[in-house]
């Protein structure tokens, strides 16, 4: 018998359970107190979990006469309370945006996303 492809992607989401060694910082961007009375805006670290991450591939556009090169990561991680697309993610020195979403069957609990490396700031 021939395993159909969710069988296939449900063993690759197994294969990824196992590697979830990685430790990352979710960040929203929110009003933040500026210790003067008035708020800023900014991010801020709003969970921080384990993850599995393997990059995916680098794109190459030009901008302003300038080669940028974004790495993107397919992650596999348990998924935060409120958790947006408009937030995103520190992995050791980089920061990632979160560029798609998507539950994993079977386990509510756990998220395949596509995340795309960031300028630091």
């Amino acid at each position: 018998m021939r395993r159909g492809d969710g069988t296939q992607r449900d063993a690759r989401h197994r294969e990824f359970l196992g590697r979830m060694r990685e430790r990352v910082t979710f960040e929203a961007f929110t009003g933040l107190d500026d210790g003067l009375g008035g708020m800023t805006r900014g991010w801020r670290s709003v969970a921080s979990g384990w993850a599995a991450i393997e990059m995916e591939a680098v794109r190459s556009r030009e901008t302003a006469r300038q080669q940028l090169q974004p790495v993107r990561y397919r992650l596999v991680t348990r998924k935060p309370p409120g958790l947006t697309p408009a937030w995103r993610l520190r992995w050791r020195n980089r920061q990632l945006a979160i560029r798609s979403m998507e539950d994993i069957a079977g386990r509510p609990d756990l998220l395949l996303m596509q995340a795309e490396e960031e300028a630091l700031s």
